[in-house]
């Protein structure tokens, strides 16, 4: 004949079995006996805590994105003000340069003009 703590003994076993094994799917298998022996407070409070908990996540990885966002517009912003100093940079270079060609081409021709005269 059973006893009144039979049930209880057998669930006691089950719990204890499930902490034992580590078969795949037992993790999910533990929590979710834990949550079947809460309460209806409980399960409420907790829920709200795991709700509460995901939109605190979304609100750090909301941030985080913005922040990647924020910083991705100010490199290119850097980068393309560093383009443009050095686009200015070399077209100076290079006026320059022009400038120092033109000035040794019109004095081998007053060279040649000297002496061809």
């Amino acid at each position: 004949m059973k006893s009144k703590s039979f049930p209880y003994l057998c669930a006691n076993m089950a719990n204890r079995n499930l902490i034992s094994f580590t078969a795949r799917g037992l993790k999910e298998a533990r929590e979710q006996l834990k949550y079947d022996n809460l309460s209806e407070a409980e399960k409420r409070a907790y829920d709200h805590h795991l709700k509460q908990t995901r939109y605190e996540q979304n609100v750090v990885t909301d941030a985080k994105v913005e922040g990647l966002i924020e910083g991705e517009a100010i490199g290119l912003e850097k980068g393309r003000a560093e383009g443009e100093a050095e686009r200015d940079q070399l077209k100076a270079e290079l006026a320059a340069t022009q400038d120092a060609a033109q000035k040794r081409i019109a004095e081998l021709e007053r060279m040649l003009s000297e002496k061809s005269q």
